[in-house]
């Protein structure tokens, strides 16, 4: 099944510090050690999560409007 758009980690419609620990949880694992019924963990699609993946996902935590700043 091939994605159209990627979702976030945990299919809540909005990055936030929750897909983050989701990721951090399988971090290192191959796609294919993870439960992709219920997390979307490889973020950039290489078959792994990985650094790239937290990076992508930190990056759209700070584009998204509902996320409070700290500033």
């Amino acid at each position: 099944m091939e994605k159209s758009e990627v979702l976030d980690v945990n299919h809540s419609g909005e990055y936030t510090l929750v897909d983050l620990a989701v990721d951090g949880f399988y971090y290192g694992i191959a796609v294919a050690d993870t439960d992709t019924t219920k997390h979307s963990a490889d973020q950039v699609s290489d078959g792994n999560v990985n650094q790239d993946d937290l990076i992508y996902i930190v990056n759209r935590m700070l584009d998204n409007p509902n996320y409070p700043s700290n500033s």
